[in-house]
């Protein structure tokens, strides 16, 4: 029987649980504890019992949040009004990887967005009676809009970055992310949301959208539908803020160190931003502010591991990876263990992650 070992904030939660997986054992004891769900991530210890669900340790491309959105509503709730020519603008943030595309939207559009959601609105907490207000402050409508997405692809294709390369000497480097990437669409899936009178969310990171193998996003986009009278910004830091505590405000509100933020964007109609997912960032207080975020998809130049075999075990080993997030390690060691004798090559790559030699039984 194999312990994981101690946590590490570079590392994947599930990772652990490979070699044992791959070794063929029926037992392996992962304990995922939620205190150390990342060292780059604290809360005052005043705070920390307001944040009831609490992630295990992540990687670089998992998200330091605490987010819970709701079920989508249909994208007929949106209908688009006609399509103007818009002119892009680009201006790119400096000491980060991130920039700015304004008059991606246009205002006609970002009113008729505003107007449409009304109604459909659910606070993004699920238990009302406790609302986590102190780390985010918002309403929520989730929706698959494949129209919206593709117009607005059709303004940015231009000016998004044209690839992604990541070798072993990038610091964003991950085994299953070598090589290089090309964009090829906004990702459908579109969050909406309402701040309202001081409405805001805690400086934290974003997730992956994995949609295969050989697709998946890099970047976030942040496309703001209207001017706030006051705040409203989008606060970007530097990666030191991920190794210091949050600190409340005079409202109570956690936040991060002033010392170390990089650049503020102001919302604006039809303002995009756009930056690497990790990049630790923060919705500061606004009096009413309506966004879009959604993500650019790359997809891999050459493409690897397309075999039916390999497609088939990266879809188990996927699903693995939610079993041990929801702490069903057994479960989770089982299918990585399938995964693992379908495929040789994700078996492969799950070994150069670890830096262990995987053996099948």
């Amino acid at each position: 029987m194999r312990e994981m070992a101690k946590a590490d904030p570079d590392l994947d939660p599930v990772w652990g649980l490979l070699q044992g997986a791959a070794d063929g054992e029926v037992e392996v004891k992962v304990e995922l504890l939620p205190e150390p769900r990342s060292a780059a991530f604290k809360l005052p210890a005043d705070a920390a019992e307001e944040i009831l669900e609490v992630e295990a340790p992540l990687k670089s491309s998992r998200p330091i949040s605490n987010v819970v959105d709701k079920a989508e509503v249909s994208p007929e709730k949106f209908p688009l009004p006609e399509e103007a020519e818009v002119s892009v603008k680009r201006w790119d943030i400096p000491g980060c990887d991130a920039f700015v595309l304004d008059d991606v939207l246009t205002e006609e559009e970002c009113r008729s967005l505003i107007c449409q959601a009304e109604g459909l609105w659910s606070f993004w907490e699920d238990d009302p009676a406790r609302p986590r207000i102190t780390f985010r402050n918002a309403h929520t409508v989730e929706v698959t809009h494949s129209s919206l997405a593709q117009r607005i692809w059709r303004r940015v294709a231009g000016w998004v970055q044209p690839e992604v390369s990541l070798s072993e000497d990038d610091d964003r480097f991950e085994v299953d992310i070598e090589g290089t990437w090309r964009p090829c669409g906004m990702n459908p899936k579109l969050l909406l949301s309402r701040y309202l009178e001081g409405g805001h969310f805690s400086p934290h990171t974003d997730g992956t959208t994995v949609i295969d193998f050989n697709e998946r996003t890099f970047y976030s986009c942040v496309l703001f539908l209207n001017a706030s009278a006051w705040g409203g910004h989008t606060r970007l830091y530097a990666d030191e803020q991920m190794r210091k505590e949050l600190q409340k405000d005079e409202e109570g509100r956690l936040t991060g160190d002033a010392s170390l933020v990089l650049a503020e964007v102001e919302p604006k109609p039809g303002r995009m931003l756009v930056f690497y997912h990790r990049l630790m960032h923060e919705g500061v207080p606004a009096a009413e502010k309506y966004i879009i975020r959604t993500d650019v998809l790359y997809r891999r130049a050459p493409a690897v591991c397309t075999a039916p075999e390999d497609l088939e075990a990266f879809q188990m080993y996927q699903d693995a990876q939610l079993l041990a997030e929801n702490g069903d390690c057994d479960g989770a060691a089982r299918l990585f263990r399938s995964a693992f004798k379908r495929s040789p090559a994700i078996k492969e790559i799950a070994g150069r992650s670890t830096g262990c030699e995987l053996r099948s039984s």
